[in-house]
C-alpha cells in the first residue's frame, strides 16, 4: 500500500507529511511516496489573449524554483530517506498519473493562491485516479482528534468512503453517523460498519441535522463540528455537474479552509 502526499503549497506541506507519517504508523506496512507536481504553464495565463513574455517566464519559472526548494526542504525534514520527486508537466495529468495506484493520497488545503491548480489536482484524485483524498488544513489533526464523523447517505460513493476511511474509523474513540433529514427518508446506515464498531466496543452515534436555510456543504460542516468531530469523512460527487456545485460558494471555502480534515471520495 503506498500513500502519496501532495506538495504544492509551502503553508501546507508540514501539515501533509506529518499526517502521511501518523497514517504509517496506524496502517502498517505502507510506504509514502512525497510528490510535487510542478506547473510548466503559469495558471493564470491565457494564451488566446496575451503573449508569454520572457521577462513574465522567468519571474514565474523564480518563483516554482524558490516553492520547490522549499518543499524539498520540508520533504527532507519529514522523509529523510525518500525525500520528495518533482514531476513537470500538466499538474492533472501528473497527480493523475502519480494517485492511480494510491491506497489513499493526502493534499493540503486548496487556499486562496493558485486555485485553478488546487482544483486540478483534486479533480485528478477524484475523478481520473478514482483514489481517496484526504484534504488537510495548515495544521495537522488527525490524531489528536479522536472522535471522526462520517456524512452517511446509501450511495456507492458513501460505501467507498467509508471503506476507505475504515482503519482511521476502528482507530477512533468515537464515530458519529451524519445524516440529513430534510427532503428525503434517512439512509439505513452501514450496517458492517457499526458491527465491527460494536465488535470493539465503541458502537457509533447517529446524529441528524437538517439543512434550513444553508447549502449542504456548510450544513454537514456545522454537525461535525457541532459532534466535536476531528476528521470528517463523505462521499464526494457522483458525476462532474455535482463537482462544480462543490466549487461554488460556501463550499469552495470549505475546501479552501478545510477547518477540519475531510476525507473524500468520488
Amino acid at each position: 500500500m503506498t500513500i502519496l502526499a501532495l506538495l504544492n503549497r509551502a503553508e501546507t506541506a508540514d501539515a501533509v507529511l506529518r499526517a502521511a507519517v501518523e497514517l504509517q504508523a496506524i496502517l502498517g506496512d505502507v510506504s509514502i511516496r512525497a510528490l510535487h507536481p510542478r506547473p510548466d504553464v503559469e495558471p493564470d495565463f491565457m494564451p488566446t489573449e496575451e503573449m508569454m513574455l520572457p521577462e513574465r517566464r522567468a519571474a514565474f519559472e523564480a518563483d516554482q524554483d524558490a516553492l520547490s526548494a522549499a518543499l524539498r526542504r520540508v520533504a527532507e525534514e519529514q522523509l529523510p530517506y525518500d525525500g520528495m520527486v518533482e514531476r513537470r508537466g500538466s499538474v492533472r495529468a501528473v497527480v493523475a498519473d502519480a494517485a492511480k495506484d494510491a491506497t489513499l493520497v493526502i493534499a493540503g488545503a486548496a487556499g486562496h493562491a493558485r486555485w485553478s491548480l488546487a482544483r486540478d489536482a483534486i479533480e485528478a484524485v477524484l475523478f481520473d485516479a478514482d483514489a481517496p483524498l484526504l484534504l488537510l488544513p495548515n495544521r495537522s489533526m488527525l490524531l489528536t482528534e479522536r472522535v471522526v464523523a462520517v456524512a452517511w447517505e446509501r450511495s456507492p460513493t458513501a460505501e467507498e468512503a467509508v471503506d476507505a476511511a475504515l482503519p482511521l474509523l476502528l482507530a477512533a474513540e468515537r464515530v458519529v453517523l451524519l445524516e440529513a433529514e430534510e427532503g428525503h427518508a434517512c439512509a439505513s446506515p452501514p450496517t458492517l460498519l457499526l458491527d465491527a464498531l460494536r465488535r470493539r466496543g465503541k458502537p457509533a452515534a447517529i446524529q441528524r441535522f437538517t439543512l434550513g436555510d444553508r447549502d449542504v456543504g456548510t450544513a454537514i460542516l456545522d454537525a461535525a463540528t457541532s459532534a466535536g468531530a476531528g476528521l470528517l469523512v463523505m462521499g464526494a460527487f457522483t458525476h462532474r455537474r455535482l463537482l462544480e456545485r462543490l466549487f461554488g460558494g460556501a463550499t469552495q471555502d470549505i475546501l479552501e479552509g478545510a477547518r477540519m480534515p475531510l476525507l473524500l471520495h468520488h
